[in-house]
């Protein structure tokens, strides 16, 4: 068992209090992502677990035995935890080879030459890297290098694999590439994986659960990546989880209206509003209509990006920017490419009122 649990971690550096209360299982054997903003404490929590950083209160196990526990003074060090740590910046080791930096760990652990070098070998296999076993580092492109990472930290065979940002210094195509092969190689090895991101893309391709965190450390909502795609629990997690447009509302006569405006964005109000309420929906869920007829919203059209496979148009409405995207060929068949300055009609798609308050982040009960 490899399941990760933090109950009550208290974590602060000096008056800054990066956690209050922290409580986050993560299930032995699933992808977990860890999602926020920089300076949210993502990095802190993975710390904490590898045994880097020690909790104020609180206690962190792993697989059911205590890691961490102040109050017990218990504090395992971190190449007791049966953990794999792989960091953005590779932190492989330059002057050995690519065979070298994978069978390196299990030299440390002083296990036998036959096991060890078989070993060695199967973890090369299964990040592809097969036939450069004597290249050096410097001998490897960027993608080849974080896979030497992730054979070493896999030859351990640990529990946990623990990854901080381990693509962001990848260009576009090895990102895309990498995410899905840190995928299928978890899948294949059934190990537990922490995934620390800001970058929703590669949350939302590999995590079978992920935590959304806003700016002050607070874990928004916990779920599958449909969940929290689909039924966000507040404006910030919704903002966080893709593009997203947000227009303030009010309701007036069981109508539905722009804030302060005489423009209607639905023939009748949802029940139980919020005071402070905001209407969001995806560029995708804005429609534009050429011919607008009757009391249809109006937006003027600002600006036009072909964006290869997308056309991405931004619109004023109502003094709010919208933006809308639509697939180019669907663009095209329909006459949908508009000018900039030109007047438009805007159906608004899958629409989602929050409290304008959590834009932010969590807000505490009043």
């Amino acid at each position: 068992m490899a399941e990760v649990k933090l109950e009550h971690i208290r974590k602060s550096y000096g008056k800054k209090v990066v956690y209050k209360d922290l409580n986050l299982t993560i299930k032995d054997g699933e992808c977990f992502t860890l999602l926020g903003p920089s300076g949210c404490g993502k990095t802190v929590m993975l710390r904490m677990i590898a045994g880097f950083e020690a909790p104020d209160s609180g206690v962190i196990t792993i697989g059911g035995e205590k890691q961490s526990s102040p109050v017990e003074k218990i504090m395992v060090p971190p190449d007791e935890r049966s953990l794999g740590v792989v960091f953005q910046d590779y932190a492989v080791w330059p002057h050995m080879t690519v065979y070298e930096n994978v069978i390196y760990p299990l030299k440390i652990q002083k296990v036998a030459k036959a096991e060890a070098e078989a070993r060695t070998q199967d973890a090369i296999n299964s990040v592809n890297l097969t036939g450069l076993e004597n290249r050096l580092p410097s001998q490897l492109s960027g993608g080849q290098q974080q896979r030497v990472a992730l054979a070493r930290a896999l030859v351990a065979e640990p529990k946990i694999m623990l990854l901080d940002e381990p693509l962001t210094n990848l260009d576009a195509n090895l990102r895309e590439e990498m995410r899905f092969e840190i995928r299928e190689l978890q899948r294949r090895k059934g190990v537990t994986v922490l995934y620390v991101t800001h970058d929703q893309e590669i949350a939302l391709a590999i995590s079978d659960r992920m935590a959304v965190l806003d700016e002050h450390g607070n874990i928004c909502q916990i779920g599958t990546p449909l969940e929290l795609f689909e039924t966000p629990s507040n404006a910030f997690v919704f903002r966080f989880m893709g593009v997203a447009n947000m227009i303030p509302v009010e309701a007036r006569d069981g109508k539905l209206y722009v804030k302060g405006r005489e423009e209607v964005l639905s023939a009748s109000a949802p029940e139980d509003m919020p005071k402070d309420a905001v209407l969001g929906c995806r560029p995708s869920d804005v429609d534009l209509i050429r011919d607008p007829q009757g009391d249809m919203p109006i937006g003027t059209v600002k600006r036009v990006n072909l964006l290869g496979p997308i056309v991405d148009q931004r619109l004023d409405f109502a003094g709010i920017e919208l933006r809308s995207q639509i697939d180019t060929h669907k663009a095209v068949e329909d006459s949908l490419i508009f000018s900039e300055g030109d007047k438009v009609g805007i159906s608004l798609a899958n629409q989602l009122i929050f409290d304008a308050r959590t834009m932010e982040g969590v807000v505490e009960n009043d």
